[in-house]
């Protein structure tokens, strides 16, 4: 169980506070390809940002991993089963995954 300081969820699992989001300013050198332009939300696996490929001038969703998580191994395979079921769907209420990693 958790601590006085973590929440826990009905299953057990550990309930994180919401991330911080960085500037787009200081996510730009990271992202050349893209241009970076507003934080949509957070939430425990991570912050999504808006964004605009700037190739082929589109708007994408950029979805970054909390820091905590980034080492956990196990998370990281369940963000890449996520990857890839999303990029298995095709519908206009999905969204399309470019690339992940």
């Amino acid at each position: 169980m958790g601590t006085q300081d973590e929440a826990v969820g009905p299953h057990g699992t550990k309930i994180l506070p919401p991330q911080r989001s960085l500037p787009p300013a200081e996510l730009a050198p990271h992202f050349p390809q893209l241009e970076i332009l507003e934080c949509l939300g957070r939430g425990g696996m991570g912050v999504v940002y808006k964004a605009r490929q700037k190739t082929l001038n589109r708007f994408v969703a950029l979805k970054l991993l909390a820091p905590e998580r980034v080492a956990d191994a196990k998370f990281a395979q369940r963000f890449t089963h996520e990857a890839q079921a999303l990029a298995a769907l095709n519908h206009p209420g999905i969204v399309t995954i470019y690339d992940f990693g």
